[in-house]
């Protein structure tokens, strides 16, 4: 929800809005003056020394005393009257400030900026003042840089439990361009004098100067999506001596032939001379992020539910039977007809052994070793028969890159059953609904 403040002393209206970020989050833009923008390129002519235009979902930005205009009085804002978007920019940059009362915060106000590009922001964090102001702006808006002016391109990575995405692969030449490379991972980090740093899939960090690349490419990360469901950006290409601008993905920049293949479909791209190009442009898109449940060895989780406990069973004869009183109803995990299970076995072991069998009941006097331990008249069991013959398919099953599997029931009614784990002997109580 968006969050207004007015400040009668300075008539000061601040506005701190919710910003949207993206699956794998936004590229740093670091210039010369010690400014960083955090965003996309929104427009780049393939012309040398070119000015881009950066959309930014936020900025920290250096103005020189000299340039500033006009700067109201800053005013504290305390966290509880904070967005949720500058809470976060403060618990990750130990950015609080404190006023008399003792309460954290941070100062905001409103900055005009002279010279050649003119400017006012508005509810700009002040983080000093002095011979140069610093400034932060959570917000959407644009900036125009020169190429030039870009000292260091920094890439986020993904996080563990994202499944979606692309990999990039690199191929270079070494030893004089008597041989090839091919490096594959995300990218870290272009600096200004075009070193590329490629964090692998082993972990290990790799540089190469543009000079030794000849293709770079991308490739989906999830075989089970498409392209365009992984990515966070569309690219538009803008051509010379047309109105033509086709859009889709760019999957290939050759070096050597100097050309740009475009990605349009499943079964569609085009490959277009960089000499024929004038510029290119980006869009954001709407991916579908798909995320992993991680889990530690041993651990399970029924749909969004991972705080679940194993419950031992009784075996007695050819029955496999539940404790009455292990079997409390606080124990039941509730769900609907299609559910998924999440798990993460541990070495050595296999998520085949855990099964699901429906529940049925057996008078508790035919459980001998329950016989005299409780007073219920019927408990809760299964037969080793059952585990053969009556035990439920998965619609799917799929093993991550986190080692969680993630396996899909649809069942056709509801009632009770049990995840058994035939290795540990326990079960996890499913109620479906």
């Amino acid at each position: 929800m968006m969050k207004i403040f007015r400040y009668k002393a300075s008539a000061l209206f601040c506005i701190i809005a919710a910003t949207t970020i993206t699956a794998v989050g936004e590229t740093e833009f670091h210039l010369s003056n010690g400014s960083v923008l955090e965003g996309f390129v929104q427009y780049q002519p393939t012309s040398k020394n070119s000015e881009y235009k950066i959309m930014t979902e936020a900025a920290r930005i250096l103005i020189p005393d000299t340039l500033v205009a006009y700067v109201d009085t800053p005013l504290f804002v305390s966290r509880d009257e904070l967005g949720q978007d500058w809470i976060d920019w403060a618990e990750k940059n130990q950015a609080w400030e404190y006023d008399v009362q003792g309460t954290h915060g941070l100062r905001f106000t409103n900055l005009t900026v002279s010279g050649l590009s003119p400017r006012t922001y508005n509810n700009a964090h002040l983080i000093s003042e002095g011979s140069v102001y610093e400034i932060m702006v959570i917000e959407e808006s644009s900036f125009n840089v020169k190429s030039s002016d870009i000292v260091r391109k920094e890439y986020p990575l993904r996080s563990p439990e994202i499944l979606s995405g692309t990999i990039s692969e690199y191929t270079i030449s070494r030893d004089g361009g008597r041989h090839t490379e091919q490096i594959s991972g995300e990218l870290v980090s272009i600096s200004q004098d075009k070193t590329y740093t490629v964090q692998t899939s082993s972990g290990v960090r790799r540089t190469f100067p543009k000079s030794a690349l000849l293709k770079e490419t991308i490739v989906k990360l999830n075989p089970e999506q498409t392209l365009m469901e992984q990515v966070d950006y569309l690219d538009e290409i803008e051509l010379k001596n047309t109105v033509e601008s086709p859009v889709g993905v760019i999957v290939e920049k050759d070096h050597k032939d100097r050309t740009i293949t475009l990605y349009m479909d499943e079964n569609h791209s085009v490959k277009y001379e960089l000499s024929k190009i004038k510029a290119l442009r980006k869009r954001k898109n709407n991916p579908t992020i798909l995320k992993d449940v991680i889990l530690a060895p041993g651990q399970i989780a029924v749909g969004k539910n991972n705080d679940i406990r194993w419950t031992p069973v009784v075996e007695d004869g050819k029955y496999i039977a539940l404790d009455p009183d292990s079997a409390s109803d606080g124990l039941w995990i509730d769900t609907d007809m299609d559910f998924t299970v999440y798990t993460n076995v541990g070495p050595g072991e296999n998520s085949d052994d855990i099964v699901l069998v429906e529940l049925g009941t057996v008078p508790a006097g035919d459980i001998a070793t329950l016989r005299d331990s409780t007073d219920q008249e019927n408990v809760y069991a299964f037969t080793y028969k059952d585990l053969v013959e009556r035990t439920f398919s998965p619609v799917r099953r799929s093993v991550s890159k986190n080692m969680t599997t993630k396996t899909e029931y649809s069942l056709n009614k509801s009632g009770r059953y049990a995840l058994y784990d035939k290795t540990k002997k326990n079960v996890v109580l499913i109620r479906v609904r």
